[in-house]
């Protein structure tokens, strides 16, 4: 399809804000799959190039908060073994099972998700490593499928299980949300789902969007940082939930 000025602008900065998001909690595909519906594109191919320009785009918000992955201990990198094998398989029941149960319990998990941000930090230990490596397995599994809102879930998570200080746990749920994205992205993309030119705008904006956002977190207080998740993480329950009472 032929894309207008004004539709690749729309989708350009629909992908920079939807990926900022992305990069602090999570949530971000509620800007950017309206913003592809609003278009004209089908919902299906909608999922499709949303899940690989969120991948890409998400490179950007990896690269913008580098110094603050490199300074977790590479120990925390084990967690990529429970996501990946988790939105694996999240990804090949995408195609299988229907998103209409999950509608309803979305808006729950994000709550408490967020609320458990207030929590305090536990000692970690093994049996707690191999508690949170279930979890990060679980979470991982419904970013393969669906996936909206599982950045806050990743951040309670690693919150909970004390895997460093906010700014690391931001950036390791980065990493993990580019992960999950992309295999789920693989599958959709086996489908022959994706069309080209809507992709390439959503990743121009992804990567502008999440570098810049990933840079500023860096430089943030960890107050204000926790602040920032935790106002997203509300608003997006109050969101979700305002959906399932409309619909």
């Amino acid at each position: 399809m032929e894309l207008s000025g004004i539709e690749a602008a729309v989708l350009i900065i629909a992908a920079a804000f939807g990926v900022a998001v992305n990069t602090i909690t999570g949530g971000g595909s509620l800007i950017t799959l309206p913003a592809l519906l609003a278009v004209g594109i089908p919902l299906k191919q909608s999922l499709a190039i949303n899940m690989v320009a969120l991948a890409i785009g998400g490179l950007g918000s990896v690269f913008g908060g580098l110094k603050s992955l490199r300074e977790s201990p590479r120990s925390n990198l084990l967690l990529l073994l429970p996501t990946v094998l988790g939105s694996t398989l999240g990804a090949l029941l995408l195609v299988q099972i229907s998103l209409d149960a999950l509608k309803v319990i979305i808006p729950i998990l994000i709550f408490v998700s967020t609320i458990s941000l207030f929590l305090p930090q536990s000692k970690r230990h093994f049996d707690n490593q191999i508690l949170a490596y279930i979890s990060v397995f679980i979470i991982s599994i419904y970013g393969g499928f669906f996936g909206a809102g599982m950045g806050v879930m990743l951040v309670s998570i690693l919150t909970i299980f004390n895997y460093g200080k906010i700014h690391a746990i931001t950036a390791l749920k980065n990493l993990q949300q580019v992960f999950i994205n992309a295999l789920s992205a693989v599958v959709l993309m086996s489908g022959g789902l994706v069309i080209l030119q809507p992709t390439l705008m959503l990743i121009l904006g992804g990567v502008i969007g999440g570098y810049t956002t990933g840079k500023y977190l860096e430089v943030i207080s960890e107050k204000k940082l926790k602040f920032l998740m935790i106002s997203i993480g509300l608003i997006l329950s109050v969101v979700f939930a305002a959906n399932i009472l409309v619909a």
